[in-house]
């Protein structure tokens, strides 16, 4: 009908319903056949569609903003007209005035008004699918403008009902009118079952009269309304649904046939009230005034929906052919029903929520098992997304008993105070990146803070480190500080390590002391190895990126979980590239190392050995923010087997050799200086090979250390590298200091024709490392010595 409508640009349509309203009366007067009365039927249907089309005809004449009073006035001039002529024919056949056929004669002058009327409404000058302004139509064929109209037709279907304002008014509208359709079909079966006499037709007609009135004063003062219905329609939607609901479960159980007629009453009214409240919402937020397309089409899903219910509740054949009080039953289910559906799209689809795009957020946090006062402690698992840490806020509390805390502190580090001891601690963390504030999380310790082991004997070495190093110096620290790996077994326990408490050789607790010793360092540059994967990922690298440093992490080859870290500061250098190598997997292919692969492979068990070793050496490029001079940090850990020393010579040979091609590749990419520094645990004594090869540049084929192993000795190779490397600690008595072996076996190399010594931090005495037998202990976190120097370009 809609269609058509448009087609015949609204108002001829309007005189032809009105004409078929015509026809039916007249029919309904004088018709006597068979055919007449199908005639009177196709008729009627016809007339049925007036309220669309009429709908249609008005919203194409009238402005949006008008939509409501327009929807208000029309419905209630409906309503009215209906109640009228329910009054109306009721007196006229109550005082034998007219019988009920001659009540088709007042409806056929009142249809033959509605044709004089309809003649004198304005014409529409052109519609939205058919006749479209002419300056913008581009159709050339009749055939072409029917094509053009479905296509509008399906346009407009889609961009309506996927407007989710529009869906949720038209659910609305079909679910209720279904229920309305239903309700007037069969409320008097309900009415004879709770009441009859010979007055309950004059009673029925009241009533329903009554029902128009107040849908009329209902739909009426919808349009003196001024409520935002985008913000209240689902409270509104809600309630006279549930009210409709209610009204219809008491008039199902009622015995007094005035409570089931009131109860109607208001039924019908909660109907006509929003019913006209949704026809004008609908009416303003679809595209290109289709209002006839969703009338139509609602209208439609309505009388499916009262045909199935229909087919469910009263018909014997396929449905339950319930009796009329459990009919309203169910209908007042039924509504509270559609209560329950807009509730929860209230609460759920139409609530409005605060998006924030990649909010900061933490994933898990969680403080350290073990806890000493006046040691540094941290989350030892913080996981986070769109966090930037440097951003964020940490604020530290304290408790006895977990209920009452007192703030102590802030930052992502914080150091327990003797007064701290046996207080549990707790941390709040409140992410945030440049544009917001995520929420925040907090952890709290499963231990209380302990007393620290006394005075450690690092703590005179940071007596040297105060101050940082500024100007042309630098400091630089290499530390080999005892992998997890090789510590937390019963082996190391009793055979290694027997003399240190198993609860100091526990990482937990040995971390701790690392990170005290290394920050009060005030290094520029770390060195480490044996530093743990885990370590670093959850303690090492955390808590230096909070205090402002950088670092690059390199594990050794195969499955070792253990590797390399250069740890330098962001505020005196710039990161320009890392590289790394394992040599093991690098000695029989890299063209590189041909030479030296050529001497080694025909030693079988040698080359054996050799290519099954896991050694790695890191490469760190920094640029100096202050000067214009780049350093090359090299680091390594060298193969440990007392046999070795052919082939510790070898690594390091190859070691120094892939250094230099770094340095050379550098030199092709910057006008910058470029200093070297090799830093590392070289496993080897002064005395043997590599020591002579880097500070004096070359070791000879007839050196002793290529025969350290008989079985596997290297023949015929000699070694140099082009630097003049100079160790900045020197060769100090012991770097690495157990029960079972104590000697000088760290080092960290610089180039003196580029650099030199400014200061080296004194090492511990010969009695602090016995104080507790040998190292590790309570006080020595690692079997190794940190060593520590500040440099100086020259």
């Amino acid at each position: 009908m809609f269609l058509i409508v448009d087609l015949c640009r609204y108002k001829p349509i309007i005189i032809v319903l009105a004409l078929a309203g015509v026809v039916v009366s007249s029919l309904l007067l004088w018709g006597t056949t068979l055919l007449e009365v199908q005639i009177l039927e196709v008729f009627y249907g016809t007339l049925m569609a007036a309220e669309v089309a009429y709908y249609t005809y008005i919203y194409a004449k009238v402005p949006k903003e008008y939509y409501a009073q327009v929807t208000s006035h029309t419905r209630a001039a409906i309503l009215a007209g209906r109640c009228f002529s329910a009054v109306l024919a009721q007196v006229l056949v109550e005082f034998n005035i007219l019988d009920y056929r001659g009540l088709n004669y007042v409806g056929l002058s009142a249809m033959i008004s509605a044709v004089i009327w309809s003649l004198l409404l304005p014409s529409v000058p052109k519609s939205i699918y058919f006749h479209q302004d002419p300056e913008k139509q581009v159709l050339t064929s009749k055939k072409g403008k029917y094509q053009t109209a479905f296509v509008l037709m399906k346009n407009h279907f889609l961009e309506s009902f996927s407007n989710r304002y529009v869906a949720k008014w038209s659910v609305w509208w079909a679910l209720s009118t279904c229920g309305f359709i239903q309700i007037q079909a069969y409320i008097q079966p309900l009415w004879s079952e709770i009441h009859s006499g010979s007055d309950s037709s004059l009673h029925n007609g009241t009533v329903e009269a009554l029902l128009t009135l107040v849908g009329c004063l209902g739909a009426l003062s919808t349009g003196f309304m001024k409520t935002d219905w985008k913000k209240k329609g689902e409270l509104v939607l809600s309630i006279c649904s549930i009210l409709s609901g209610t009204v219809l479960l008491i008039s199902s159980q009622t015995q007094y046939i005035l409570v089931s007629y009131a109860c109607y009453i208001a039924f019908g009214g909660f109907y006509h009230f929003v019913i006209t409240i949704a026809s004008s919402e609908v009416a303003k937020y679809i595209l290109e005034d289709s209002y006839g397309l969703v009338f139509g089409l609602n209208t439609l899903i309505a009388l499916i929906l009262q045909t199935l219910t229909t087919l469910c509740l009263v018909t014997g054949d396929i449905g339950w052919a319930l009796n009329p009080r459990d009919q309203h039953l169910a209908y007042g289910i039924y509504h509270l029903g559609i209560a329950v559906i807009f509730i929860t799209i209230g609460i759920v689809l139409e609530r409005e929520y605060n998006i924030i795009i990649n909010s900061p957020w933490i994933d898990a946090v969680t403080l350290p098992t073990s806890i000493l006062a006046n040691f540094p402690v941290y989350p030892t698992k913080y996981e986070t997304v769109f966090t930037e840490k440097h951003l964020s806020d940490f604020v530290w509390y304290k408790s006895e008993n977990k209920a009452d805390w007192t703030q102590i502190g802030s930052g992502f580090v914080f150091m327990p105070r003797n007064e701290d001891i046996n207080s549990y601690l707790k941390i709040n963390c409140i992410p945030k990146n440049q544009t917001s504030v995520g929420p925040t999380a907090e952890a709290v310790s499963d231990v209380k803070v302990e007393a620290s082991p006394g005075f450690c004997p690092f703590e005179n070495r940071h007596q040297f480190t105060k101050q940082r190093a500024t100007g042309k110096e630098f400091r630089v620290v290499t530390y080999n500080i005892l992998a997890d790996l090789y510590c937390d077994s019963d082996f190391s326990r009793t055979t290694l390590y027997p003399y240190c408490p198993p609860y100091a050789l526990n990482i937990d607790y040995r971390k701790q002391l690392i990170l005290k010793e290394l920050i009060d360092y005030n290094a520029d540059i770390i060195c480490l190895q044996e530093l743990d994967k885990k370590v670093y990922l959850h303690d090492l690298e955390p808590v230096f990126s909070s205090l402002d440093y950088e670092s690059t992490f390199q594990l050794k080859g195969g499955l070792v979980a253990e590797g390399l870290a250069c740890i330098f500061n962001r505020n005196r250098f710039k990161h320009v590239e890392s590289n790394s190598i394992v040599l093991g997997e690098e000695l029989n292919k890299n063209p590189l190392f041909a030479d030296i692969w050529e001497k080694v492979s025909q030693n079988e068990k040698l080359a054996e050995r050799v290519l099954q070793r896991t050694t790695a050496v890191q490469t760190t490029c920094l640029q100096s923010i202050e000067h214009n001079e780049i350093v090359l940090v090299a680091n390594t850990h060298l193969y440990f087997h007392p046999d070795a020393d052919h082939i510790r010579l070898l690594q390091g040979g190859l070691a120094i050799r892939y250094v230099a091609d770094i340095i050379e590749k550098l030199k092709s990419k910057t006008n910058h200086r470029i200093s070297l520094i090799f830093c590392g645990d070289f496993n080897s004594v002064p005395e043997c090979g590599i020591y002579q090869l880097y500070t004096t540049g070359s070791v000879a084929e007839t050196f002793i250390d290529w025969e350290s192993n008989k079985e596997e000795a290297v023949r015929n190779l000699s070694l140099s590298q082009p630097y003049q490397l100079a160790s900045a600690c020197g060769t100090p008595q012991f770097t690495n200091y157990t029960a079972g072996f104590a000697g000088c076996l760290d080092y960290i190399f610089y180039d003196r024709n580029k650099l030199q010594v400014a200061q080296v931090i004194p090492l511990p005495s010969n009695e602090e490392l016995m104080q507790h037998v040998a190292l590790p202990s309570i006080v020595f976190p690692s079997d190794h010595i940190a060593l520590v120097s500040d440099l100086k370009w020259l």
